[in-house]
């Protein structure tokens, strides 16, 4: 481990370290929080002493710190460490600067190239001068950026308050020290796949420590003691012919090919040796007990290699193979017992699902979302109907979205801000995305994405005299999927009243709710 460097070690195991702890990334990943705290303005003493001494804290600038406290440089280096993970979730817009605050990306504008006015620092400084009575002004939006930055910026759903930083990594937008370290600590691009292969490997854990150090290249053979001026001799402990690096030590070496000879026979496999030596056989589609075979093969050469050398043990090959199995049939898991008592799975139960009418003088809403992750485009349906199932009105709509929960969330909304237009005052919503009714039933604390958008929600539903969230079943909500479906390929908005020229198979979902049809669901 010594011959590794620190940094290396630290890093985590799919990208060829140990995941030791970095003390001086750690330090950052928990001032990370107070770093928020200062970013939001959070009404704390020691908040308001910082920026009352020293002003905004700005991750994007780069400040004269020499004259500065140690708390202040040190909340101002780790800002610009994590700042490609932070971004503001807009409410107002008053303190948020259109072009120097990373506000739509975790990058700002005035940083990256993109389709925006050359004199856009003309026609607007702050975003509330493109929002007007809690709405995005797209008239406004549209003379400064490109089309596809007008629908990413117009399907932001506003908040209510100020503007808050987030961190946006996290799903509910916490500094959270973990979720910060790990930003720090895990950069490396290109990452060789082979190092999460070599822990999942069913062999002893000082087997894979083992290739850990193989793989670094760092094993202590004797070539890479004497580059090292900690031998004089470089030749092979076994042959004595060559000089012992890895290749020649585990492949070439003629003692070790007599023991990569007994396993082809052993195994009935034809393996090309000399390949082996770069980890192809890691990576490759090679059955996991080949790979844990050759690992345990070549743990016991080293093993051995090491004893002929130290306790002038003889090396014989078949010996380090019946060894090596050995240790193979040890953490083989198709040799651990079974427990012949163990509890037999259950069958599966089927429930009746159907959609039912809602209460005399109550109406019930259906919605529901549909995602491409091809186009980033999402689509929402929705469907509003009296109670004897007869439509009262429908909408579906195509924009901008993130997942598919991020298209539902729209979707509801729309079907929310459409009840309480038409004068609705009790209705019963129903959804079937079981993370959606979560959120808005205040179960679960939305992602900070999705927390303007649950807000308004649940805002709106007060509106209401009675709205009642209910989780159901998808087949129980076939007609606002397919609205969702139908307005993934369509452009323009359509709104649904029961004099409209409706789809068929709209039209067919529609009688078949209202005549009750069963579908059996199991559960």
């Amino acid at each position: 481990m010594h011959l590794i460097a620190w940094d290396n070690i630290t890093k985590p195991l799919t990208e060829g370290g140990l995941s030791f702890r970095n003390l001086r990334k750690s330090r950052e990943a928990f001032m990370a929080r107070n770093a928020l705290k200062l970013l939001n303005n959070i009404n704390l003493p020691w908040v308001r002493i910082m920026k009352g001494k020293y002003g905004e804290l700005d991750p994007w600038k780069n400040p004269k710190l020499t004259t500065t406290s140690w708390a202040w440089r040190a909340l101002n280096y780790t800002v610009q460490a994590i700042k490609l993970g932070l971004q503001i979730s807009i409410s107002d817009g008053l303190n948020t600067n259109f072009l120097e605050h990373p506000w739509l990306f975790t990058t700002p504008f005035s940083k990256k190239p993109t389709f925006i006015a050359t004199n856009i620092g003309e026609k607007v400084q702050h975003i509330n001068q493109i929002i007007e009575n809690g709405e995005w002004c797209y008239n406004s939006i549209e003379g400064l950026v490109g089309e596809d930055l007008v629908d990413a910026i117009t399907n932001l759903q506003l908040g209510e308050g100020p503007d808050k930083w987030v961190w946006s990594l996290h799903p509910q937008g916490k500094a959270r020290a973990g979720s910060v370290y790990s930003f720090l600590n895990g950069h490396t691009d290109n990452c060789w796949d082979g190092w999460k292969q070599l822990w999942g490997l069913a062999v002893a854990p000082r087997v894979k420590t083992f290739l850990w150090k193989y793989f670094w290249k760092r094993l202590p053979t004797k070539d890479f003691l004497q580059q090292r001026g900690l031998t004089q001799s470089n030749l092979c402990a076994l042959c004595g012919e060559a000089a012992e690096n890895i290749q020649h030590l585990f492949f070439q070496c003629r003692y070790s090919k007599e023991v990569w000879h007994i396993f082809q026979l052993d195994w009935g496999k034809v393996i090309n040796v000399q390949q082996l030596h770069d980890g192809c056989w890691l990576t490759s589609k090679v059955p996991n007990d080949l790979k844990a075979m050759i690992a345990s093969i070549l743990w016991c050469i080293w093993k051995s290699r090491c004893a002929t050398l130290f306790n002038c043990e003889s090396f014989i090959a078949p010996t380090i193979f019946r060894c090596a199995m050995a240790f193979w049939n040890a953490y083989n898991p198709t040799n651990k017992p079974t427990n012949k008592f163990a509890k037999q799975s259950t069958m599966d139960v089927e429930t009746i699902v159907k959609w039912d009418p809602p209460p005399p003088g109550c109406f019930k809403i259906n919605s529901d979302g549909a995602f491409n992750m091809q186009i980033s485009k999402g689509g929402g349906g929705f469907i509003i109907r009296t109670d004897k199932g007869n439509l009262f009105c429908a909408g579906a709509a195509q924009f901008m979205a993130t997942s598919a929960l991020h298209a539902e969330a729209i979707a509801l909304l729309e079907a929310l801000k459409e009840a309480i237009k038409r004068g609705i005052s009790k209705a019963i919503v129903e959804i079937d995305s079981q993370n959606l009714f979560s959120y808005v039933s205040s179960q679960i604390e939305p992602p900070w994405r999705l927390q303007n958008i649950i807000d308004r929600c649940t805002s709106l539903a007060k509106h209401l005299q009675q709205c009642i969230f209910v989780k159901i079943y998808r087949e129980a909500n076939r007609a606002a999927d397919y609205l969702a479906s139908h307005a993934l390929n369509s452009r323009s908005k359509l709104v649904f009243d029961p004099t409209s020229d409706l789809p068929i198979d709209f039209v067919r979902i529609l009688f078949e709710d209202s005549a009750g049809r069963v579908f059996l669901r199991k559960v």
